[in-house]
């Protein structure tokens, strides 16, 4: 930990996902069908963008060992186990 001590990290399963993928994995995880309300698009907004864990994988031999909709229901699992979060 010391050596890499002010390091920025991207942590990522390597395949895109859009914010209404995610909102729509939320709502499966929770078990809720929430509707996002989609307003216009800010002037100068990042239409798409990706995150690369290859940094972390090299310098740290991380790699991604959870798929992103197990990792959610896997966390909503944990809030109601440990916190008593129920929806």
């Amino acid at each position: 930990v010391g050596k890499f001590h002010g390091y920025a990290f991207n942590f990522c399963t390597g395949t895109s996902t859009s914010v209404l993928e995610l909102v729509h994995l939320i709502n499966e995880a929770l078990g809720l069908d929430i509707e996002p309300i989609l307003q216009g698009k800010d002037t100068g907004e990042i239409k798409e963008q990706w995150l690369n864990s290859s940094k972390a994988k090299n310098l740290l031999g991380w790699e991604p060992k959870v798929m992103l909709v197990d990792g959610l229901h896997k966390a909503v699992d944990w809030y109601r186990q440990y916190l008593h979060f129920n929806v």
